[in-house]
């Protein structure tokens, strides 16, 4: 069973509209239709062969259907669709590449209020390939420029820019948007959009606004050759800093001294640290007393096996992750 929830959707300039069916429809049909509603459509194709998306609209009290063609420019289709507020509308997307190919197809029937709805994605299914396509309807619709970046190594940066569209495909001026990404440890992102490559990967850097989303799609590859730091953690056995697991010990109620100091980068990079717990006892609270420093203590209260991490950062790539074990009584 299809999905149904509240919806809105938009036409705009640029979009191209047919209604398929019978070739005349009464006035008095129109005169009593509802209130059509603007909505917004935006769609990123990176990565696909997509040109042209088909939106087909169709319910039992639509005479025939309405079509709506966008055309992707740049690897974004948008514009903006006019459908009549009602019950069951039914949303059905086909995507097809220059040689008028089926690439991706996907639907929903949502119903369209007057005035404002919610946000809806409908997720497009490739015919062919790995490569889900997202169309977005809503009251709002936002296009990160560019839609696509690619480092070529990493401490690389780019800024990105998000424009906000309303219903009748105006731009909203003066619009704050929320910048995120998928993969924080790939390529981050600011409050202002600047993207800095970080690791070799892809991430999606997403710019949110009212509920809708406009992406980019990053893709790191480090060129330059940059190697990965070396995480080495160590603890004070009483004589001299170790890293062999000690088996059980009696370190509850105490501290235990740890060290990062012999962490390195083969390019000569100053580091920076990150201690975490990766497992512990439950109910237990062990602490660090700065899990940012290279020589932090350990305070264990309760009893049972620990097992501290040791994550270090040379400004460009994080490390492999360095472990040390404690058996505690």
């Amino acid at each position: 069973m299809k999905r149904r929830s509240n919806l809105l959707l938009p036409l705009a300039v640029g979009v191209s509209l047919l209604i398929v069916g019978s070739c005349a429809i009464p006035l008095t049909d129109l005169d009593e239709a509802e209130e059509n509603v603007p909505i917004h459509v935006t769609a990123l194709a990176v990565g696909t062969p997509i040109s042209t998306l088909v939106i087909e609209v169709t319910a039992e009290d639509i005479h025939g259907r309405l079509v709506f063609n966008l055309q992707v420019v740049g690897d974004v289709a948008r514009g903006v669709i006019e459908v009549p507020a009602g019950e069951a509308r039914t949303f059905t997307v086909t995507a097809y590449d220059d040689h008028h190919n089926v690439t991706h197809t996907g639907s929903e029937t949502v119903d369209v209020n007057p005035g404002s709805n919610p946000p809806l994605n409908v997720k497009l299914k490739p015919v062919a390939g790995e490569v889900d396509v997202t169309v977005r309807f809503g009251d709002y619709g936002v296009v990160v420029t560019p839609s696509a970046v690619a480092f070529d190594a990493l401490g690389q940066t780019a800024e990105l820019v998000a424009t906000v569209f309303d219903q009748y495909d105006e731009e909203v001026p003066d619009t704050e948007v929320v910048w995120a990404t998928t993969h924080p440890t790939i390529a981050s992102v600011s409050s202002v959009g600047l993207v800095t490559a970080l690791a070799e990967g892809e991430a999606t850097i997403v710019a949110t606004y009212a509920g809708v989303a406009g992406t980019c799609e990053v893709t790191v590859n480090d060129l330059v050759g940059n190697e990965p730091p070396v995480a080495v953690a160590k603890w004070w056995d009483g004589f001299e800093y170790v890293s062999y697991d000690p088996g059980p010990m009696a370190c509850t109620n105490t501290f235990i001294a740890l060290s990062g100091s012999e962490s390195y980068d083969p390019e000569g990079q100053p580091l920076s640290y990150e201690w975490r717990f990766l497992d512990m006892p439950p109910g237990s609270s062990p602490l660090f007393s700065d899990p940012t420093s290279a020589t932090p203590d350990l305070s264990i209260v309760e009893s049972g096996d620990y097992v501290i991490g040791l994550i270090v950062f040379d400004g460009l790539v994080y490390s492999l992750e360095a472990e040390l074990h404690f058996n505690c009584y």
